[in-house]
């Protein structure tokens, strides 16, 4: 066993805890102030270490669907880069571009691990479920 093999289990749940924040964090930091560096620290940053590592064990672009997404992504480059209504320049696109990216990727990466997304869909649920009841009980 090499190092990308035990790394590769060592990502999927680093990147499931980060979806976990990114998708749940709003019921726990309401002000958004610390949302993004949580996002980026947790989500962002170990998906492309995740990416930059485990390029080897990460599908291969030969699949339609991740070529329409490669074409979609040069799109908003080729738009941002040439067209003078743009908003934003063409760095802004490209990072948008590469936080979109990474974000499919880190669900790809743990969506190969079936019950470790299904727990959390699940966790992400009951985190939702139970702050709305709390929105609702100190409504009333």
């Amino acid at each position: 066993m090499n190092v990308r093999d035990k790394l590769y289990p060592f990502f999927q749940y680093w990147l499931a805890l980060g979806l976990f924040l990114q998708l749940a964090g709003r019921c726990f930091i309401t002000d958004g102030s610390r949302y993004t560096a949580i996002v980026n620290l947790m989500l962002f940053l170990p998906a492309l270490f995740a990416v930059v590592l485990l390029w080897s064990r990460i599908d291969s672009w030969q699949r339609p669907l991740h070529i329409v997404l490669l074409g979609l992504l040069g799109w908003v480059l080729i738009v941002a880069l040439f067209n003078e209504g743009s908003d934003g320049d063409l760095l802004r696109w490209l990072r948008v571009t590469l936080y979109a990216w990474l974000y499919l990727k880190a669900i790809s990466l743990v969506m190969q691990e079936r019950r470790l997304w299904q727990w959390l869909l699940v966790a992400v649920v009951l985190t939702a479920g139970v702050f709305a009841w709390g929105s609702l009980v100190q409504a009333l």
